[in-house]
């Protein structure tokens, strides 16, 4: 056992391929988190059609080769997100056989209920025979079942996410709320380095978070700003 283990330390494996260069790898967990109304979905969805298609996520960051994405919509309803896509698409590109669009309320995920993961997985593979790259799940806190800050329910994610990656070798997006806004003892709103909210066990899970701010105050511009990495191959700041 220690001559094995000396020998994958002496030749360590290379960082795994990028799905956008800079930001995405191979067979990673990211979390992305913003305000309510603030455009992390359309952020999201953004990375779902550039990555379909290959086309350069923001106009800047390459993605090397077209992926195949697998996209729940786990809230909000369909006929908006299509009227925001149709928008989206008169200036973004996307392969229709690279992405498919999981909206069906009765058939959302419940990660504490085994029946519900059983039929997802299936679905991802009808969806994608020939393997996904990438899954998106906007936003987290519907597929628990509970309240993300139980450790059961974080942890039922975390194994879900773990799952996706060992089935599929494929990349995982997670869209996350923050807690709500706090207050200072005369009444302004704190200003906090990372609102998070939820069990530590998921976000010790992730391997990359990055966090949505609005630079404008119509919050038509904005940055993502990186708050915890694991390997030195993505950018801090993303405006």
């Amino acid at each position: 056992i220690g001559a094995t283990l000396r020998t994958a330390i002496d030749t360590p494996p290379p960082l795994p391929p990028p799905l956008i260069t800079d930001f995405l790898y191979s067979q990673c967990v990211m979390m992305l988190t913003g305000e309510t109304g603030r455009g992390k979905s359309v952020i999201a969805s953004n990375i779902g059609l550039a990555c379909s298609s290959g086309t350069p996520l923001f106009g800047s960051l390459a993605i090397p080769r077209p992926c195949r994405v697998f996209y729940m919509q786990m809230e909000g309803s369909l006929p908006e997100q299509l009227r925001r896509l149709h928008s989206m698409l008169t200036v973004l590109p996307w392969n229709t056989d690279n992405l498919y669009w999981d909206a069906n309320r009765k058939t959302r995920l419940v990660t504490t209920v085994p029946q519900s993961v059983a039929a997802k997985l299936a679905l991802i593979t009808a969806a994608f025979p020939q393997g996904v790259d990438l899954i998106i799940i906007d936003p987290i806190y519907k597929v628990v079942g509970g309240d993300i800050a139980n450790a059961e329910m974080a942890l039922s994610l975390v194994n879900f996410c773990d799952t996706l990656v060992d089935t599929f070798h494929c990349s995982v997006l997670l869209i996350h709320h923050p807690h709500r806004e706090k207050l200072t003892i005369s009444g302004k709103k704190m200003v906090e380095d990372d609102a998070y909210y939820g069990h530590s066990f998921l976000k010790n899970n992730v391997e990359v978070s990055y966090v949505f701010q609005a630079t404008d105050a119509l919050g038509e511009s904005g940055q993502l700003v990186r708050k915890k990495r694991r390997e030195d191959n993505t950018l801090p700041v993303i405006d």
